[in-house]
């Protein structure tokens, strides 16, 4: 019998939208979290996916500006689209760069870890029961977020894309670079006086981790009491605990460095 207080985990496909929004294989990606939320993670040998309604930033999944020339019934449906997509589109969010990053370790995880894989990793570990028909509710696509002006406007198209209002965001948030596993749940969407509400706040998707993650990095000048957890966390989840990495950045001066090469010369 399933326990009650267990979240459902869901077993879906990773599909390739073969576009150009897709990451290579080898794009190196980071996903910067406390010691909780990676204790959580690897539990569920999941990923957890919040829906875009549930996130900080409330023009999540907008479109552009309609132009000047729509009417207010347009700019009216334009807006209803958008609130109900926010109800219905589930993201995993990751950082995509070669290296580590000072901004985001001071966002997102200053007293905590980062796991960093490949993109190609990534999707492989989510890819569960491939399908020449995948069915789109059991389906998990990938991509990179394109960062808009919000003076940006564009002509209003007949259908609305979900996946790629997924995809955007403000150039206010660029320095995340960020890269997301998408979910497109349509049943999630219940209307209470006509105004969409999302059913679940978020979603629990099965993730072979122990085959994604290539370094479990702890953050700038972490305690050692935290790489013993974490190292400690490893052993218990099957992973190998030579995975936990140290900062780079709290190397300071490289070695190769002499006092002389430092010192102020008048």
């Amino acid at each position: 019998m399933a326990n009650p207080t267990e979240p459902e985990i869901l077993k879906l496909s990773y599909v390739d939208m073969g576009t150009l929004k897709v990451p290579p294989p080898e794009a190196q990606l980071w996903r910067f979290m406390d010691l909780a939320k990676l204790v959580s993670m690897l539990d569920h040998s999941a990923l957890y996916f919040p829906v875009l309604a549930s996130l900080n930033d409330e023009l999540e999944g907008s479109s552009p500006r309609p132009p000047q020339t729509a009417t207010d019934e347009e700019r009216l449906r334009a807006y209803d689209t958008w609130q109900y997509n926010r109800t219905v589109l589930f993201v995993n969010c990751w950082h995509q760069s070669d290296d580590e990053s000072a901004a985001m370790w001071a966002l997102y995880g200053n007293q905590g870890v980062a796991v960093r894989t490949t993109f190609g990793l990534l999707s492989k570990a989510v890819h569960q029961c491939p399908s020449a028909n995948p069915v789109p509710d059991l389906t998990v696509v990938g991509g990179m977020v394109d960062y808009l002006s919000p003076d940006e406007t564009s002509p209003l198209a007949g259908a609305s894309n979900p996946i790629a209002d997924a995809l955007r965001k403000l150039r206010w948030y660029d320095y995340e670079k960020e890269v997301r596993l998408i979910y497109h749940l349509r049943s999630n969407c219940e209307r209470f006086a006509s105004f969409p509400c999302a059913k679940k706040k978020g979603v629990w998707v099965k993730c072979s981790l122990p085959a994604a993650i290539c370094a479990i990095v702890l953050a700038p000048r972490s305690p050692s009491f935290l790489e013993e957890a974490v190292r400690a966390v490893c052993t218990k989840f099957g992973l190998d605990p030579s995975l936990v990495q140290r900062s780079r950045i709290e190397q300071g001066v490289p070695s190769v460095w002499t006092f002389s090469d430092l010192s102020i010369r008048s």
